[in-house]
């Protein structure tokens, strides 16, 4: 299990991460990447778009999570 937990913007280097996954999770087929930010920002959009469609189903995204969650 990967996680990411912030913001998605350019300077955090998210599209390494999402990269990343795209090359290890070839190799690793139990691995599921956790995206854990604001929804329906142009980043988050970007980062879906890098994700191979193959890929997609091991990329949960929660939104933005606030609070005890």
């Amino acid at each position: 299990l990967l996680l990411f937990l912030g913001r998605f913007d350019p300077k955090k280097g998210t599209d390494l991460l999402v990269r990343a996954f795209s090359a290890h999770a070839a190799e690793h087929p139990d691995t599921v990447l956790v995206m854990v930010g604001p929804d329906g920002v142009p980043e988050a959009t970007r980062l879906r778009a890098m994700i191979p469609p193959e890929l997609r189903p091991r990329v949960v995204w929660t939104g933005m999570l606030l609070g005890d969650l």
